[in-house]
C-alpha cells in the first residue's frame, strides 16, 4: 500500500473514531508503531513516511505525536541514515538530496498543527534549531516561531463551533520563553527574538477562510483587553532590556523599529477609545526610552534615528495625547543640548528634521533644510584651524568611516568636504596627506574644492606623486571625472599603472571616466584608454561597468563616436552579462542605430554561448526589449538572412530561442508589414526546417489573428506534412494569459468564429485544415467545460458550501 493511500485511510479512520472502537483501535496501532519505527529505523524512507503518517494521527493523539517528534529530532543527529538503492541512480546522489535536515524541516511542517500542544517544548526547540548549521533549517525553525507568535484569528477567538480560541496565550508564553533567557541567549537569538515580538506588538489579528469558490481574507484590531495590554507592556520592557546589552549600531535601530510597531493603528477597523488609549501609553513608553537613550557615548546614526523617529511619532500621534507631545519635546531637547549631534546632522543626517517640530510643517521646510545645512557647513568650514584641527581631523574620518563607499548616503558631508578644499585649502591638503587609504572614496570632494582654489596648481604635483607611489587610484580616476582641467596623460598614465591589478572597480571608473570626458578629447581618449580598459574587463570576465553610465545621456553618445572594431571589443565583452535590462540597452543602442546587424549577431552568440560561459543563472535574452525593437525592426530581411545564415536549426533549444529574438525584434506582427512579407517570402522558398522554424516565430504572438496570412501560406506548402500542420495549429492555439476559469472557452470560441471564414477560401488546403482545426477546438471547448465542472464538483467536496450556499 502507498503512502497517499494509507494516509486516505487513517484519515478516514479518524473520523469515525469517536463512535467505532475498532477504528479507535486500528489508530492507536498505528500511532504506536510509527512510535517504534521512528525510535529504531535509520533508512529515510521509512523515516520520512512515519513523520507524514503522524501528521494525519495528531488530529487525534496531538500530545502524543509532539512527544514523538520531539524525541526524533535528537535522535537524528546521532544516526547514520540509510537508502534504498535504485539502480541507475548513485547513493551519494540521494545522500545530498534526502538529508537529516530534509527530515528535521519535514517535522517543522508537521508541528505547525499542533504547535499549541505542549507549547513550552516546542518554543525550545524551535529556538534551539534557529541557529542550526542548514540554513533551511534555521528558516524553517524562524517560520515556526513567527507562526506562534502571530495572532491569527481562528485561534485567536475561535471557530465559532467547538473550539473557543486561545487568545493571547500563545504570545505570552513566547514572551515568558524569551524573558527566561541569559543575557548571553539574547543575543544567541537575537534575529528570531525581534522577529517575534514585532508579530505579538502588531495591532492587527488576521485570518483567512476558504470556500469552494472564494478566498476570504479578514483582519481585525487586537481587543484592548487587560491581559493583552499587559502582554505589550511587557513585550516592550523586555526590548528595553535587550536594548542595553547591545553595542552595534545596527542592532539597536533594528530594535527601534521593532518598538515602533506598537506605535501603530490597525487598518482592519474604526478606532475605539480604549484602542487609543492602548496606542498611547505605549507611544509614550517608546518616547521616554528613545529619551532614556539619548547619552552622550551613544551612537550619532542611532541618535538620527531616534530624531527621525520622535518627529514622526510626535507630528502624527501627538494631538491623541499631551503626554505623547511631552515625550516628544523632551527627545528634542536632549538632542539639541548634544552638540557632536547637531554637528553630525549637518553633514551626515539624511534622516533628520530641521524645521520647527511644533510648527506647521510645509512643502517649503525642504528647501528651508537645504539653506539651514548649506550655512552651517559654510560655519563650520571657517571654524576649523589649527588649534582643533586633530578634532576635525577624528571627526571627519569618524564620518568618512560609515558608509565609506556611498557617498549619495550623506550628499552634504561631500559638500562640506568641497566647501573645506575651497575655502581653507592649506588644511584641507594637510588633510588629504594623512588621510586613510581605505576612505579614499572622499578625497574627490576635497580634490574638487582645490581646484576651484588658489592652491589648484598644487594638485598636478600630488596627483603625480599618487600614482608613483600606487595610492587612492580610485579617488583619482574619479576626480578625473569630473575636473575642468582633464589631461588624457594624467588618466592614460593611471590606467598603465593600475591595470596589472585587476581591480574591477577601478576599471570601471576608468571607463566612466573617458565616457564623462569624451567630448573634450579626440578618438585618442576611446582607443587609448577606454576599449584597452573594456579589454581588460573582458579578460577578468567583468560586464558589469555598464552600470556605472548607463543612466547618463551625456556618458553614453560616447559610443555614437566609435567604429565598428570599438564595437566588437564592448560586445564581446558583454557576452559575460547574465542577463540583459535596460540598463545593457542603453549600451545596446547606440550600437543598434549604427550597425543593427551586429547587434542581432550577439545576441545569435549569447544563444549559442559555449556553456563554460554561462550558467543556471544566464538569460541569453531579455523578457523584452525597453527599447531596440524600434532601430533593429527597420531591416527585416537583413535580421532574417543573418539568423538564417546560423544553420542551427536542427538545434531546437537554438530554434526557439532565434524565433523569441524575432518576436522581440517584431512585438507586434501587425504593425510590422515588411516583416510579414519578409516572412511570406521565405515560406515560399524555405526548405522544412525553415518552415517550422517560422512556425516557431508565429507561436511568440499568442494566436493573434495578424499570424493568420502566413499560416495560410504555411498549410499550402505543407504538402500534408502532418507535423508543419500540427506546429501551425499550435501556434494559432496559443494564448498566452486568460482570464477567468472559462477564459480557454471564452478565446476558443472566438478563434473558432475567426476560422470558419476560412471554409471559404480558394485553396483546398485551407479548407481542409479549417475543418480539422474547428473540430478539435470545439473537442477542447467541450473538454474545458468539463474541467472546469469537475474542478468545481472537487473543490465543493473539499471545501464545503457556505451558510448562504446551503
Amino acid at each position: 500500500m502507498d503512502l497517499k493511500q494509507k494516509k486516505k485511510i487513517i484519515g478516514f479512520l479518524i473520523t469515525k473514531a469517536n463512535k467505532d472502537p475498532r477504528a479507535l483501535n486500528a489508530i492507536k496501532s498505528e500511532l504506536k508503531k510509527a512510535d517504534g519505527e521512528l525510535k529504531s529505523s535509520i533508512e529515510f524512507d521509512a523515516i520520512s513516511e512515519q513523520i507524514a503518517i503522524l501528521k494525519i494521527i495528531a488530529r487525534l493523539f496531538p500530545k502524543e505525536v509532539v512527544s514523538i517528534y520531539l524525541e526524533l529530532l535528537p535522535r537524528l543527529n546521532s544516526i547514520e541514515l540509510s537508502y534504498t538503492e535504485i539502480s541507475n541512480i548513485s547513493l551519494d546522489g540521494f545522500k545530498s538530496i534526502y538529508t537529516k535536515e530534509k527530515l528535521i524541516i519535514q517535522i517543522f511542517n508537521a508541528l505547525e498543527t499542533v504547535r499549541y500542544h505542549d507549547i513550552e517544548k516546542i518554543l525550545n526547540i524551535l529556538f534551539e534549531y534557529t541557529i542550526h548549521e542548514d540554513e533551511e533549517v534555521r528558516k524553517q525553525a524562524t517560520r515556526g516561531l513567527e507562526a506562534i507568535a502571530q495572532y491569527n484569528l481562528e485561534v485567536f477567538s475561535g471557530d465559532g463551533k467547538e473550539f473557543h480560541g486561545l487568545g493571547w496565550w500563545p504570545q505570552e508564553k513566547t514572551v515568558e520563553k524569551i524573558q527566561s533567557f541569559s543575557k548571553k541567549e539574547w543575543k544567541i537569538y537575537l534575529n528570531t527574538i525581534f522577529s517575534c515580538i514585532q508579530k505579538i506588538l502588531s495591532p492587527s489579528i488576521k485570518g483567512a477562510s476558504w470556500g469552494y469558490d472564494t478566498v476570504t481574507l479578514k483582519t481585525a484590531s487586537v481587543p484592548p483587553e487587560e491581559g493583552l495590554i499587559k502582554l505589550r507592556q511587557n513585550a516592550l520592557k523586555l526590548l528595553k532590556e535587550i536594548y542595553f546589552e547591545l553595542a552595534n549600531p545596527e542592532t539597536k535601530k533594528k530594535l527601534l523599529d521593532v518598538m515602533l510597531t506598537a506605535t501603530r493603528f490597525s487598518s482592519a477597523s474604526q478606532r475605539t477609545k480604549q484602542i487609543e488609549q492602548m496606542i498611547i501609553c505605549n507611544t509614550t513608553f517608546v518616547l521616554q526610552f528613545m529619551s532614556d537613550c539619548i547619552v552622550e557615548s551613544e551612537d550619532l546614526q542611532v541618535l538620527q534615528t531616534i530624531e527621525h523617529d520622535a518627529y514622526w511619532l510626535y507630528y502624527h500621534l501627538g494631538s491623541l495625547s499631551p503626554d505623547i507631545k511631552k515625550a516628544g519635546l523632551v527627545v528634542k531637547k536632549k538632542l539639541d543640548d548634544n552638540e557632536e549631534f547637531q554637528i553630525f546632522r549637518v553633514l551626515i543626517g539624511f534622516e533628520s528634521i530641521f524645521h520647527d517640530w511644533e510648527g506647521e510643517r510645509k512643502k517649503e521646510h525642504f528647501e528651508q533644510e537645504r539653506k539651514i545645512r548649506e550655512e552651517k557647513i559654510i560655519e563650520l568650514v571657517r571654524d576649523i584651524n589649527d588649534q582643533n584641527y586633530e578634532a576635525w581631523k577624528g571627526r571627519i574620518f569618524q564620518y568618512a568611516a560609515i558608509r565609506s563607499n556611498d557617498m549619495a548616503t550623506f550628499p552634504y558631508f561631500g559638500k562640506f568636504l568641497e566647501c573645506l578644499g575651497k575655502e581653507s585649502s592649506e588644511i584641507a591638503i594637510q588633510l588629504l596627506s594623512e588621510f586613510p587609504e581605505e576612505l579614499e572614496w572622499f578625497i574627490v570632494p576635497i580634490l574638487r574644492g582645490v581646484e576651484q582654489s588658489p592652491k589648484k596648481n598644487v594638485l598636478s604635483s600630488l596627483i603625480s606623486s599618487w600614482i608613483r607611489d600606487g595610492i587612492f587610484f580610485l579617488a583619482v580616476a574619479r576626480f578625473l571625472q569630473f575636473t575642468t582641467s582633464f589631461k588624457i596623460s594624467t588618466l592614460k598614465k593611471l590606467f598603465d599603472k593600475a591595470k596589472p591589478s585587476e581591480n574591477t572597480h577601478f576599471l570601471s571608473q576608468i571607463i566612466v571616466t573617458s565616457a564623462a570626458q569624451h567630448t573634450n578629447s579626440d578618438n585618442k581618449l576611446i582607443n587609448e584608454v577606454m576599449i584597452p580598459a573594456i579589454e581588460k574587463c573582458t579578460e577578468l570576465r567583468y560586464p558589469n561597468w555598464i552600470f556605472d553610465l548607463w543612466f547618463s545621456k551625456e556618458y553614453v553618445s560616447v559610443f555614437h563616436k566609435m567604429n565598428e572594431g570599438n564595437y566588437d571589443v564592448i560586445l564581446t565583452n558583454l557576452l559575460w552579462l547574465k542577463n540583459i535590462g535596460h540598463e545593457a540597452e542603453e549600451i545596446l543602442l547606440p550600437i543598434a542605430e549604427h550597425v543593427p546587424q551586429r547587434i542581432v549577431r550577439f545576441f545569435c552568440e549569447r544563444i549559442i554561448l559555449p556553456q563554460e560561459k554561462s550558467d543556471d543563472r544566464f538569460e541569453a535574452l531579455p523578457f523584452q526589449f525597453s527599447s531596440l525593437s524600434e532601430p533593429l525592426s527597420k531591416v527585416p530581411e537583413q535580421i532574417i538572412k543573418l539568423i538564417l545564415s546560423y544553420k542551427k536549426f536542427d538545434d531546437r533549444l537554438f530554434t526557439y530561442n532565434a524565433a523569441r529574438l524575432l518576436n522581440l525584434i517584431f512585438p507586434k506582427l501587425e504593425e510590422q508589414p515588411a516583416f510579414e512579407k519578409s516572412l511570406i517570402q521565405l515560406v515560399n522558398k524555405g526548405g522544412d526546417l525553415t518552415l517550422f522554424f517560422i512556425a516557431d516565430i508565429l507561436r511568440g504572438y499568442d494566436g493573434n489573428k495578424s499570424i493568420y496570412p502566413i499560416c495560410k501560406e504555411l498549410i499550402k506548402v505543407a504538402n500534408s506534412n502532418e507535423d508543419l500542420l500540427n506546429a501551425v495549429a499550435i501556434a494559432m492555439q496559443s494564448t498566452g494569459v486568460v482570464e477567468g476559469a472559462e477564459g480557454f472557452i471564452f478565446i476558443y470560441e472566438e478563434r473558432r468564429k475567426e476560422i470558419e471564414m476560412w471554409l471559404d477560401d480558394q485553396n483546398r488546403e485551407v479548407v481542409l485544415f479549417a475543418k480539422n482545426y474547428i473540430v478539435m477546438l470545439k473537442r477542447q471547448i467541450e473538454a474545458e467545460k468539463q474541467r472546469i465542472s469537475e474542478d468545481e464538483a472537487l473543490r465543493r467536496h473539499q471545501y464545503g458550501l457556505d451558510d448562504e450556499q446551503r
